[in-house]
């Protein structure tokens, strides 16, 4: 992959999920924020349940209320990242 269509790529994915305002996907807190995030997974920020990730497929079920991000469980990975699974 070369550098120009890694940056196309990053562009894409931050057109799909811009940051802002949103709704906490797992306690629906309405002061929590999307953060940009340039993989396929997004990043949020919420003032009950700190900094965590949503992988693209587990947000797709979420959105798809093929499983309910309440019932989720945010786990910290080897590296120290959470993630709401």
């Amino acid at each position: 992959m070369t550098r120009l269509q890694l940056q196309r790529d990053v562009e894409a994915a931050m057109k799909d999920k811009p940051p802002g305002p949103v709704l906490c996907l797992h306690c629906g807190n309405d002061k929590a924020e999307r953060l940009p995030s340039p993989g396929d997974y997004s990043d949020y920020r919420c003032p009950t349940c700190g900094e965590y990730r949503v992988a693209g497929a587990q947000e797709r079920c979420f959105d798809a209320d093929t499983a309910d991000p309440r019932k989720a469980q945010i786990v910290i990975d080897a590296n120290g990242q959470r993630w709401l699974e």
